[in-house]
């Protein structure tokens, strides 16, 4: 029960992040004067393939329902038998091996998308750690500002309780 609710969750942030790029895509690419018009229209061909996903996934689960594929490879000698498979295929299976092709064949194409503005990525990475590295100086500088009256106060107890000792 826990790994289906953390699976509906992990689908849900999943979701959330595809459909706000295309949304974000969506008013990139809008025209000024019929933006409202264009996101519609957007929106409404996502939400069409978005029903058509779940019935074209059921019809699949009824093809595949009574089909099977298995690829094995055997070795016979006179001292060892021996049959290992390599593929079997049958079921949900096919649709997880479609899904995770049709993923793959989508993330390659989604990395040739170019947007308007789009800088180079070395130039991010340098960005960012310009700016961890002085988020990183700021943290350690402010920490030990703040945790310095408290480091005083500490050297002053041990101090005073060393002369303490000594008489």
């Amino acid at each position: 029960m826990i790994l289906l609710v953390l699976l509906h969750v992990m689908t849900g942030i999943s979701t959330g992040g595809i459909n706000l790029a295309l949304t974000n895509i969506g008013l990139k690419l809008a025209p000024k004067t019929d933006a409202i018009i264009y996101v519609t229209v957007k929106n409404m061909v996502a939400s069409f393939f978005t029903a058509l996903g779940p019935i074209l996934g059921g019809l699949l689960v009824d093809y595949f329902a009574t089909r099977e594929l298995q690829i094995s490879i055997s070795w016979k000698s006179p001292n060892l038998q021996s049959a290992a498979k390599l593929i079997y295929l049958h079921e949900w299976n096919f649709l997880f091996l479609l899904a995770s092709i049709l993923a793959f064949f989508s993330l390659r194409w989604l990395g040739k998308v170019q947007e308007k503005g789009e800088v180079s990525h070395q130039l991010v990475k340098r960005i960012m750690k310009k700016r961890f590295r002085a988020g990183l100086k700021e943290r350690l500088l402010v920490g030990n500002m703040i945790t310095l009256h408290a480091q005083l106060k500490q050297i002053l107890k041990r101090k005073d309780a060393s002369k303490g000792d000594v008489n």
